[in-house]
C-alpha cells in the first residue's frame, strides 16, 4: 500500500455464499437449507432463523441440511445444543 491510500473491504447484506438462493419455478430457493420460499421477504426471515443457522453449521461441517419439522423435533427435545 502506497502512503496516502486508504484499504477498504467490501461488505456486502447478502448471505454468505453457502446460503446463497437461486430464482427458480415457484419462489425463491435456499440452498442451505434445500427450501423454496414464495417471497423475498419470507427468505430474508428465514436468513435469521435459528433453523437456517443449523444448517449454516451442518453445511460447513459437510453435514445434510435438517428439514423445518427435523429441526422442531430437535427443538422439542432439547437436542439442538448437541448440534
Amino acid at each position: 500500500v502506497r502512503s496516502g491510500q486508504v484499504l477498504t473491504r467490501a461488505t456486502s447484506a447478502a448471505p454468505p455464499p453457502a446460503a446463497a438462493s437461486e430464482v427458480g419455478g415457484a419462489g425463491l430457493f435456499c440452498k442451505t437449507s434445500n427450501v423454496r420460499f414464495e417471497t423475498a421477504e419470507a427468505l430474508r426471515q428465514h436468513y435469521h432463523s435459528d433453523w437456517y443457522r443449523l444448517n449454516l453449521k451442518r453445511a460447513g461441517r459437510g453435514e445434510p441440511p435438517v428439514s423445518e419439522a427435523g429441526f422442531e423435533a430437535l427443538a422439542d427435545s432439547g437436542q439442538l445444543a448437541d448440534e
